[in-house]
């Protein structure tokens, strides 16, 4: 457990384990005194506003018609494209 802030954690325990697929996968729950963030796949794509598809929970269609919504919302988002 990497200690990130007297009230922020990071454990990749299995209790936040997921199945082996690129996502955003980002959790935060109570406790003790603070926060416990699980993030199985980091946060650098949450933090530099990278988009990329997960093909094992949608399909093309979805994932553009959420990057035309994400897009206007946020312009700097960089897309990583379904076929990249």
């Amino acid at each position: 457990m990497r200690l990130l802030h007297p009230s922020l954690q990071i454990d990749p325990g299995s209790h936040c384990d997921i199945p082996d697929h690129r996502t955003t996968a980002v959790g935060l729950r109570p406790q003790n005194t603070g926060l416990e963030l699980c993030a199985p796949y980091g946060l650098s794509d949450l933090f530099g506003s990278i988009a990329r598809p997960n093909k094992k929970q949608i399909t093309r269609e979805i994932y553009e018609k959420k990057l035309a919504r994400w897009k206007a919302l946020w312009p700097e988002l960089t897309i990583i494209g379904w076929d990249e």
